[in-house]
């Protein structure tokens, strides 16, 4: 399973983060969300006030190289299977605030990641649980967060698919999208501010073809006096959209090209993540 940090974010702006390892989710955490994991704890009668006052200090004093989690279980305060049963209803907390939000994305960053491994959980620990008790949730298992946790086309990840365009002369940005408008994975130069890639015009255009009776786009491409911009759907619904767009010193041609190279595995990709 996959690695990393997810970086959740409103238009250009972080507002949360999961961390997760081998598939699993290690950590959640919301900037908007009412209560921290101390302060949950606090109301759930789980720790007293002094207790979390002397948590916080040494937590500082430690200088946050230990987590809460941690000192909670070394001062034997609460219990692993306490913690981690606590730790479970915090996470998915975050996560369900965040999926909320069909306009967020995530920018993933891979790499190995250092957690107890006893202390991770599998979207089905988060979620299925409560399947019969919230109807919720089956809807967040399929939101616009949900689907983006699979990846983000970081440069560093070194298969994925959207990499291979930043080769092209004049590269700007990319992403692969849902034709509703939910962004699932996204490259982009560190020049090109997140808000360029906005889909909100895009999806107004592909309903204004059907609404004139058009039906269906296959394909799309749209120069204008400084960048070029290459739309192409896929899958038998035209239900996904891929974009790749170059400045002007981009050779269109070229991108034509290895964008029809690389449709199968683009296909693939969109099958792993149904």
């Amino acid at each position: 399973g996959w690695s990393g940090i997810l970086r959740v974010h409103d238009q250009e702006q972080q507002v949360g983060a999961i961390i997760m390892r081998s598939g699993e989710v290690a950590w959640a955490v919301y900037n908007r969300q009412s209560e921290t994991l101390g302060t949950f704890l606090l109301g759930e009668g789980e720790i007293s006030k002094e207790q979390l006052n002397m948590l916080q200090e040494q937590y500082i004093a430690l200088k946050k190289t230990k987590k809460l989690g941690t000192l909670l279980e070394e001062s034997g305060i609460i219990t692993r299977t306490r913690l981690k049963h606590f730790l479970r209803i915090h996470i998915r907390r975050a996560l369900v605030l965040m999926m909320e939000k069909d306009d967020y994305y995530c920018i993933s960053s891979g790499g190995s990641m250092q957690v107890d491994e006893d202390l991770t959980f599998s979207w089905k620990d988060l979620f299925l649980r409560e399947v019969e008790e919230s109807s919720m949730i089956p809807r967040l298992l399929n939101s616009n967060l949900a689907i983006q946790v699979v990846s983000s086309a970081n440069p560093a990840d070194g298969n994925h698919f959207l990499r291979k365009f930043a080769t092209l002369a004049g590269y700007r940005f990319s992403f692969l999208a849902r034709t509703d408008g939910k962004i699932i994975t996204m490259h982009k130069k560190p020049d090109v501010t997140d808000s360029v890639m906005s889909f909100k015009w895009m999806a107004d255009m592909i309903a204004g073809f059907a609404d004139a009776g058009m039906g269906h786009v296959s394909e799309a491409d749209i120069t204008t006096d400084n960048s070029v911009l290459l739309l192409r759907f896929l899958t038998e619904y035209k239900e996904f959209i891929l974009c790749v767009s170059l400045d002007d010193t981009g050779r269109l041609g070229v991108a034509k090209h290895l964008i029809g190279k690389e449709l199968k595995i683009i296909e693939n990709f969109i099958n792993s993540i149904r």
